[in-house]
């Protein structure tokens, strides 16, 4: 909580005016303490689950490696798409119980998984089967690859799975929930060389196998969606305000926020005023100073707020709404609803919105305590 103190004389009378400023991740329920800075509610969290949905690969490889080292790929680099092109083994040598080299898939491209992400599950989908009249074989082996294209985890394919001569059919391997045996990071999948190893066991002489494609989808969490900010001194104040002169208070309001929504976070200001018109207000003298858009004017009763940044923080920069980005006597009204004062489209950490008061009084005013007060709310877009 944010406490502005004010004081000014009219005619002849003394008068403190009371601001109290709060900063909150949400509006507290209640009326807010005063004279105390309350701790801030928890950060605002989202988080959801989200998948890639079927990517390609873009790098296909034969390599032998025991005990799939009989009979290498042809053409391995077509398992890009699903078309006419396969990777395949046709020689007349590939008979029972051979198995062809490992047919590696890397180079999925899977960076619009945000990082550090928590990653749930691997789906492999492969379109493999041999050909009529040309023996018969099993897929032995469908296995992740980690960040050196070697084999690690589980082999999902230990128990072969049999293929047929229909090549409209896909072998799926993996879930939403099955990481293969791993501890499967963002940055590990999203690696280059991240992907799938495909081995195939003959089961009949002289087998002739294709693969055409295979697709990798990946589910995951996001991390949380934060927002937090806080606003600070817990005070600050006018000299004595007088009819002759435009005021600015003897210290600024600097909120610190910070945010980690993919969309960006809002800074709003809120008034409270006399709880219809937003301003300082004295319940005692019945007397409301409005607070509106205009240049100040010695004499001419205003109340107004200029927001501006800093360099401080990393990520984004704020944008200052036009209402608020004001300099020398111009002030931005407040208003008893919340209103933008600075946002970003996107994540950024320890962004500062600096805010001065600017104030000034006309002979009709009305001598007594005057109090407003003041909510910084931040959010996520």
């Amino acid at each position: 909580m944010f406490n502005f103190e004010k004081f000014r004389r009219v005619k002849n009378f003394l008068a403190i005016l009371p601001i109290f400023l709060t900063a909150f991740v949400w509006v507290f329920s209640g009326w807010p303490r005063i004279w105390q800075n309350p701790p801030l509610p928890p950060e605002v969290q989202e988080a959801w689950a989200d998948t890639t949905g079927q990517v390609y690969p873009t790098l296909g490889e034969t390599v032998s490696e025991n005990p799939w080292s009989d009979n290498s790929w042809a053409t391995p680099t077509s398992i890009y798409s699903d078309d006419a092109a396969t990777a395949n083994v046709t020689p007349a040598t590939f008979d029972t119980d051979d198995q062809t080299y490992v047919l590696k898939a890397t180079g999925f491209d899977f960076s619009a998984i945000p990082d550090n992400s928590t990653i749930n599950g691997v789906t492999v989908r492969l379109n493999a089967w041999y050909r009529t009249g040309k023996g018969s074989g099993s897929v032995d082996l469908c296995q992740l690859l980690d960040t050196s294209k070697a084999k690690v985890g589980t082999n999902n394919c230990s128990t072969a799975v049999p293929l047929t001569t229909t090549d409209t059919t896909i072998i799926t391997k993996g879930s939403a929930s099955d990481l293969w045996g791993n501890a499967l990071t963002a940055a590990w999948v999203k690696n280059a060389n991240f992907g799938v190893a495909i081995g195939i066991i003959a089961t009949a002489k002289n087998a002739d196998v294709d693969v055409d494609y295979v697709t990798i989808e990946i589910d995951y969490t996001p991390p949380a969606e934060t927002v937090g900010c806080s606003t600070e001194p817990a005070q600050t104040g006018f000299e004595t305000l007088t009819v002759d002169s435009i005021f600015t208070a003897t210290s600024t309001a600097t909120t610190t926020m910070s945010c980690t929504y993919a969309a960006g976070c809002t800074l709003y200001v809120k008034d409270a005023g006399n709880t219809s018109n937003p301003g300082l207000y004295s319940a005692g003298a019945g007397d409301l100073i409005n607070s509106s858009a205009a240049t100040l004017s010695a004499g001419v009763e205003g109340y107004g707020i200029q927001a501006a940044t800093t360099t401080a923080g990393t990520g984004v920069e704020l944008l200052i709404d036009a209402a608020y980005k004001k300099t020398g006597d111009d002030v931005g009204a407040l208003a008893t609803t919340n209103q933008t004062l600075t946002s970003a489209a996107s994540t950024f950490d320890s962004k500062e919105t600096v805010v001065t008061f600017k104030a000034a009084i006309s002979g009709v005013n009305k001598p007594g305590n005057y109090v407003d007060t003041i909510t910084f709310e931040c959010l996520g877009n």
